[in-house]
């Protein structure tokens, strides 16, 4: 897990928007919630079908009507490289080198590094691609050998390929390492830089990669790379936009500020904009221009970025069926159509009922539904008297999660109510629908299915990330 809070606030407003029916506020003094059995079982046929649809999915990405999209894997090492390499994916989106040499107070030497990076491409040496990441090293991932120390504002500050620009051999080992492991497993293996902001910046890295006999890219994270994308592509053969970046500078919200959360949503309309931005460069340049930040891993809003022309999603394994079943289900005209109602919406929660309203409209054979068919005429509605509701998360089978102001966790399962040991402060719900929390003492807990159960280590902050 990543301490990102954009899947769980996705999954927050969607629990919300079920729960109230768009029309009670996130802060509610009664809790409101539907008693309906036949409802009820309802969602969990749907569940079970859906859940079956994506088992026997398998590949390759495409929307219904042949369009194709790339459905890559975020990787971080061998292990995951391996594991993600059996999934029905296309190849790597995003490795995360940096991940490798956490670690590490030294700087490995280029052979071992050539090991470390082999390791991956030969994961993927059946006909596949594998998209490295140079060090993306700074703010919260600090690498003892590269990152600058005492930086008052790290974020802003030297990560990514800015440390090349007072150290420029520690790029260009890495990038002879990355090279000799691609000659060595044969992988096709394309290179790009984290933090790029100028036309410059681009057009040198893209000369040092070149040279070396591999495809070049840069990440596009901030707002100026987004505004000239178009220039970009005229040096670059590739562009990956990182939507949690993106999201964070673009609306200048620390992603790991709780009180910001509001904020760092990549369906935030601006955010939205700069990546229709991108790809519409991408379009009329004749590149490809994927998306690699935690908005791939939405199947809702993957929907979309498809219909603005995005050309890949990059993504944890876990994800990867439940994205390209979801887009086997629709054609690119439904995309494009859900693509225009995001961009025109005024706000994150406004943007997903548009897209959703598209998306249920179309009828296609042998269609997987996302969303559960119109109810049957429920009972009444019961009222359960509570403490103000902090935040809301919804998990497998439509089980609704909600962390009060008093700290403590309910769990309506459609019969009672649960409860955390202790205070919580932050709640989560991970994609095989099992709840996490963060207690006020720092302390993990995880649902199994009937108990809390008392994880290892201390946190200050959860999230589901991408990955």
């Amino acid at each position: 897990m990543e301490a990102q809070a954009g899947n769980s606030r996705s999954r927050s407003a969607s629990a919300a928007r079920r729960a109230s029916s768009g029309d009670i506020p996130a802060r509610i003094k009664h809790l409101i919630l539907f008693s309906d059995a036949a409802d009820a079982e309802e969602r969990v046929r749907v569940d079970r079908e859906t859940r079956a649809a994506l088992a026997s999915w398998t590949g390759p990405g495409s929307t219904a009507d042949g369009t194709p999209v790339k459905i890559l894997a975020n990787v971080a090492d061998g292990d995951s490289a391996r594991l993600a390499a059996d999934a029905p994916v296309d190849g790597v989106g995003l490795f995360r080198t940096e991940l490798c040499f956490l670690n590490r107070k030294e700087e490995p030497s280029v052979e071992e590094q050539a090991e470390i990076y082999g390791q991956v491409l030969a994961a993927f040496g059946d006909s596949r691609y594998v998209v490295v990441r140079t060090l993306d090293a700074g703010s919260d991932k600090p690498v003892a050998f590269a990152t600058l120390q005492g930086e008052e504002n790290p974020a802003l500050g030297v990560r990514g390929l800015r440390l090349s620009f007072g150290n420029p051999a520690l790029l260009d080992r890495q990038l002879d390492a990355i090279a000799a492991a691609a000659n060595q497993t044969g992988t096709e293996t394309w290179v790009m830089a984290p933090m790029v902001a100028t036309v410059a910046e681009a057009t040198q890295f893209a000369e040092q990669v070149h040279s070396r006999g591999l495809k070049a890219g840069v990440m596009v994270e901030v707002p100026s790379a987004a505004l000239l994308a178009h220039r970009m592509l005229e040096v670059v053969d590739f562009l990956s936009i990182g939507t949690n970046d993106l999201t964070q500078y673009t609306m200048a919200a620390d992603r790991m500020a709780a009180d910001l959360a509001h904020l760092t949503d990549p369906w935030q309309p601006a955010v939205l904009q700069l990546i229709a931005i991108t790809a519409e460069a991408g379009k009329r340049a004749g590149k490809p221009v994927g998306v690699c930040g935690e908005a791939a891993a939405d199947p809702l809003l993957a929907c979309a970025l498809v219909g603005m022309g995005i050309t890949s999603l990059s993504m944890a394994a876990a994800a990867v069926r439940p994205v390209g079943a979801r887009l086997a289900t629709v054609g690119m005209d439904a995309c494009e159509e859900a693509a225009e109602a995001a961009l025109a919406a005024s706000d994150p929660m406004a943007a997903r009922a548009a897209v959703l309203r598209v998306l249920d409209a179309v009828q296609e054979d042998d269609v997987v539904r996302r969303t559960p068919p119109p109810r049957p005429t429920p009972s009444p509605w019961t009222a359960f008297a509570g403490p103000h509701a902090k935040d809301v998360a919804v998990g497998a089978n439509g089980v609704l999660w909600i962390l009060a102001t008093d700290g403590n966790i309910y769990r309506w399962d459609g019969t009672q109510f649960q409860q955390v040991p202790g205070g919580a402060k932050r709640i989560a719900v991970d994609p095989n629908g099992r709840a996490w929390v963060v207690n006020d003492g720092g302390e993990i807990y995880r649902w199994d299915g009937s108990t809390w159960q008392l994880m290892p280590g201390r946190a200050l902050d959860i999230g589901i990330g991408a990955n």
